[in-house]
Parts: C-alpha cells; sequence; structure tokens
C-alpha cells in the first residue's frame, strides 16, 4: 500500500476506508469554548485575555487566554497549554483521546 493511498484515506482495494481520530474542524472556537466558563472574554491588543483560573482558588486574574490559538497559562500556578484541547485535558484530568472526544472532534 503507498503513503499516498493512505493518505487519501484508501485502503488496498481502492475502497474508501473509515479513519477515526481528531478532526480539527469540528473543535468549538476559542469563545464557543471559554465563554460558558468565564462568560464575556475582553483580550487586549496583543490577543490574551486574563480571567480567574480555575485550577485553583482565585482572587485575582491569572490565566491567561490567547484569542486564536486557544493556548492558556496560569502565572499562579504554572499550567499550561497550546488549545483548548490541552485546556480540557488539564481541567478534567483526562487523557488526549478522552478530551477530544468531550470536545466532539473525535470522528
Amino acid at each position: 500500500m503507498t503513503v499516498a493511498r493512505l493518505r487519501a484515506g484508501r485502503g488496498v482495494h481502492g475502497r474508501i476506508r473509515s479513519v477515526r481520530g481528531l478532526d480539527r474542524e469540528c473543535l468549538p472556537s476559542v469563545t464557543e469554548y471559554f465563554g460558558p466558563l468565564f462568560g464575556r472574554l475582553r483580550f487586549n491588543s496583543g490577543s490574551w485575555a486574563q480571567v480567574r483560573c480555575v485550577f485553583h482558588d482565585d482572587h485575582h486574574a491569572s490565566l491567561s487566554i490567547h484569542r486564536e490559538r486557544g493556548a492558556f497559562r496560569c502565572f499562579a500556578r504554572g499550567v499550561c497549554g497550546g488549545d483548548v484541547i490541552a485546556f480540557e485535558m488539564s481541567k478534567s484530568d483526562s487523557d488526549f483521546k478522552r478530551a477530544v472526544r468531550d470536545l466532539g472532534a473525535w470522528v
């Protein structure tokens, strides 16, 4: 089987095979995901929003969230990640596959 056929999603006999895994197109946007947790996010000119952290008892906004990527960092506890999947994994203490399923992007 050639690499091109595998990438095209076709098996040895040319039939389309079902491919299970992450579909990034199905991931919620940053505002769709973080909105229910934090309400309306106010982003600064550098595309970061400051909110109270959900990973610890926070009295000041110590969690930063990036507008496009969904990257996040808690400056008090040091929790950080690159997208909504990493945030879901940290928040729910789950593995990658479980987090992607919870986000509705596992197809």
